[in-house]
């Protein structure tokens, strides 16, 4: 008589699995998972700080948080290595404090950071000249926004970050007023953001996207200098409080860059404290429709238009009133109008009986080869999303 046997196998557990399976695991959760898997074995942990230390925001952190990320960085330079995108406030380096000199080391741990956002656009703090907090690392960035450093002051790092592709320069108080940089630095740059023209380089340059964010009503608008990009420049996007007249404003841009092939116009959105001290906010206007039909814009592909302050367009063709409040009305209108269009975005904003604001959007698109037509619709002002700015 023979008796049956069997063989005890050990249990696999999470700890068991390999680096190789731990990091498509943490390819797929968010970031509060990331941060529990972090701590369950030495492989997940390695894995979740990979993607954890990859992009990083500071803004708004208290000093706590930001020493905790500092800190980390000095007992553990590896993960300096995996940065490639930092935001940082103007509180956490202003008046060049403990936290900015922390910063200031651990960014010189910070090899591979291509994307570096540092303070606020909208802030009314004095520019700092402190240019030697960002000024000391090895990193060669792609992406840079500036709302905190004195652009006069940032000379020695326009010389060294010479791969820069995406520059946004959004200090309107800045004493500085013009394009900050020689003919000779910052070679491969082809996306500018700048808060007035006037900030505008004055010789050429082969710029592809240049975004205007203008926050103060004074601001120039000197639209004519767009020509002298015209020979590279595929996207203009305009974004301002508010249009007094968008038909005259399209008909500057096209007058500079006819080969226009993206065209974004915004009106950003009024923020509560806005409404509430009515400095902000415009009577709604009836205005006349952009035309966008060639020979006006000979190559335009994409529109998006975003209006809270206009409150019907009309088509002077056929004296034709179009709501903002149904922007699907709106885009059919542009499609119609400029057959060369392959997709319109638009958006507006409708108050309820009890004051409410309620975002929409709609966006079309056309099949070049078909002509069919695709919506979508959404409930989110999102320009970002839209504007394909920062796409380089």
């Amino acid at each position: 008589m023979t008796r049956n046997r069997t063989r005890a196998y050990p249990v696999a557990t999470l700890l068991d699995l390999p680096p190789e399976l731990c990091a498509i695991i943490c390819d797929l959760v968010d970031r509060y998972a990331l941060r529990q898997l972090s701590r369950v074995s030495k492989s997940f942990r390695d894995q979740a700080q990979r993607l954890l230390f990859q992009d990083v925001d500071l803004r708004g952190k208290s000093s706590g948080g930001v020493s905790s990320w500092t800190r980390a960085l000095t007992r553990n330079p590896k993960l300096g290595g995996h940065l490639r995108r930092l935001a940082l406030g103007s509180d956490e380096i202003s008046h060049a404090g403990d936290d900015a000199a922390k910063i200031a080391r651990a960014l010189q741990k910070c090899p591979n950071l291509k994307q570096l956002v540092v303070g606020s656009p909208f802030g009314d703090t004095m520019a700092e000249r402190h240019t030697w907090i960002i000024d000391q690392g090895t990193f060669r960035l792609t992406h840079f926004t500036n709302g905190h450093f004195s652009h006069s002051f940032l000379h020695s790092f326009w010389n060294k970050q010479t791969s820069i592709r995406m520059l946004s320069l959004l200090r309107a108080f800045d004493t500085y007023s013009g394009f900050p940089c020689r003919d000779d630095q910052l070679p491969n740059l082809v996306a500018l953001e700048v808060p007035t023209t006037k900030w505008l380089p004055t010789s050429p340059r082969p710029l592809q996207r240049i975004q205007i964010r203008i926050e103060k009503h004074w601001a120039e608008r000197d639209f004519a200098r767009l020509g002298l990009f015209a020979a590279t420049l595929t996207t203009v996007n305009l974004c301002q409080p508010s249009f007094y007249d968008v038909g005259r404003t399209v008909e500057q841009i096209a007058e500079a860059v006819p080969n226009l092939r993206h065209l974004g116009l915004t009106e950003r959105l009024p923020t509560a404290d806005e409404l509430r001290y009515r400095d902000f906010v415009f009577p709604l206007s009836t205005q006349p429709a952009p035309r966008l039909e060639p020979p006006r814009f000979k190559c335009l592909e994409t529109l998006v238009l975003y209006m809270y302050h206009i409150h019907h367009l009309v088509d002077q063709r056929h004296n034709r009133l179009h709501p903002m409040s149904e922007p699907a009305s709106v885009a059919a209108l542009f499609m119609e109008m400029a057959p060369q269009l392959t997709e319109v975005v638009v958006g507006a904003y409708e108050e309820d009986i009890h004051g409410e604001r309620h975002e929409k959007t709609y966006k079309v698109m056309r099949c070049r080869e078909s002509g069919r037509l695709t919506e979508e619709f959404g409930f989110q002002y999102d320009f970002a999303a839209v504007s394909r700015f920062e796409d380089v």
